[in-house]
């Protein structure tokens, strides 16, 4: 049995139907039109475009936001941008709010908590729900500084490898297979090639290049375990820090990271 889409001019769906096509007419209303679809056709999901009668998937709503976190401090925006015309935003939270907007919007809080915004461009579009939580400025401050404890962390971590993406990998491979090299004897008919790479770029032995990788591998662990504990332990007194010695508790960390890096040759 086919299946109709009984849906209005705009294309919206009232509903899905099974019977024959002169049926799925009758079912129509005065300004509805019927569409043959698939069995798992759904308004919530589909939409049929008036100018072809054929089903097409509903997107979500078009909407970015500049962050998820903000301080409840009345002033401090968060943006919203790439939004279609007369885009309906709908605010739910401690501080309700709505609006229509076009291409951006800014929105501020001045009472904290969790808001839950509901962007809906016009139909076919779905909407979109994004979660924003508005902080007492203190607080914000204090995520503020984890945030840039985490970047220092990681620039740290990008100290100790070459430049490129995915070194850090490679790195563990290489140790890898040094590490089943040496389980296996270190037998020299059988070197494993990220340890002949080694050897040929430097122009030594294969046992040689193989000490080389360990010791870079160690010297590596070592380093990412002293980045994580200063990160950590450095998160931690942020978290506890005054109010007034947020910033300066979180410098201080940041400081730290700054000075781990690898000796120089």
């Amino acid at each position: 049995m086919p299946h109709y889409a009984i849906h209005d001019p705009q294309g919206w769906i009232r509903t899905v139907i099974d019977c024959p096509t002169d049926w799925a007419v009758g079912f129509a209303l005065d300004d509805e039109s019927a569409a043959p679809v698939p069995a798992d056709t759904s308004n919530a999901v589909h939409w049929i475009k008036p100018e072809t009668g054929r089903r097409n998937t509903r997107s979500a709503t078009p909407c970015t936001p500049s962050r998820s976190t903000v301080p409840a401090d009345g002033t401090t925006p968060v943006t919203l941008s790439q939004m279609r015309d007369d885009t309906q935003i709908d605010v739910a939270g401690p501080e309700p709010q709505q609006m229509t907007a076009t291409g951006s919007a800014q929105l501020t809080f001045s009472a904290p908590g969790r808001y839950r915004i509901t962007a809906t461009a016009p139909f076919p579009a779905l909407p979109k729900t994004i979660t924003i939580q508005a902080l007492p400025p203190a607080e914000a401050r204090r995520q503020t500084m984890l945030d840039r404890i985490d970047v220092a962390a990681g620039e740290a971590r990008r100290r100790f490898v070459s430049p490129g993406d995915l070194v850090a990998e490679e790195y563990r491979q290489a140790a890898e297979a040094v590490a089943r090299w040496r389980a296996a004897g270190s037998p020299p008919d059988d070197v494993p090639p990220e340890v002949q790479a080694g050897a040929d770029y430097s122009e030594i032995t294969p046992e040689q290049a193989a000490a080389e990788i360990e010791t870079t591998a160690t010297g590596y662990a070592q380093a990412m375990a002293a980045i994580r504990d200063i990160r950590l332990a450095g998160k931690r007194s942020v978290r506890q820090a005054a109010e007034a010695d947020i910033e300066t508790t979180g410098e201080r960390v940041i400081g730290q990271l700054a000075g781990v890096a690898p000796p120089q040759p």
